[in-house]
């Protein structure tokens, strides 16, 4: 809709002055439109991370040190129950990091 206005503008409009804007808004209206579809595309590429990447990995991650903190509570190791237990804990911590940056694009926890 924007370009079938410019297109009018460049049509109607003889004066230099004016036809200098028209095509200031024309070259920054598609530095605009450029930048959106980049933004979109980065969008899509972190979408794509965070589904075949940090989901599933993160997941099974936490299932594993569970194994482990069930294994070392099974034998009574509680050296190994407290290491894999702080492990976990930094595994949810960097999980919930992870998920705050995504919402707000800060790396302020």
């Amino acid at each position: 809709m924007l370009n079938k206005f410019i297109e009018q503008g460049k049509n109607q409009f003889q004066d230099r002055n004016k036809l200098t804007v028209i095509n200031d808004i024309e070259k920054k209206a598609k530095d605009y439109n450029s930048a959106f579809t980049q933004v979109m595309s980065l969008f899509e590429q972190r979408n794509q991370v965070v589904q075949n990447d940090l989901d599933g990995n993160g997941a099974e991650m936490r299932k594993s040190i569970t194994k482990i903190m069930d294994r070392s509570a099974s034998i009574r190791d509680t050296d190994l129950l407290h290491k894999s237990s702080k492990l976990q804990e930094a595994l949810l911590l960097g999980r919930l990091y992870v998920s705050k940056f995504l919402i707000n694009n800060s790396v302020e926890g």
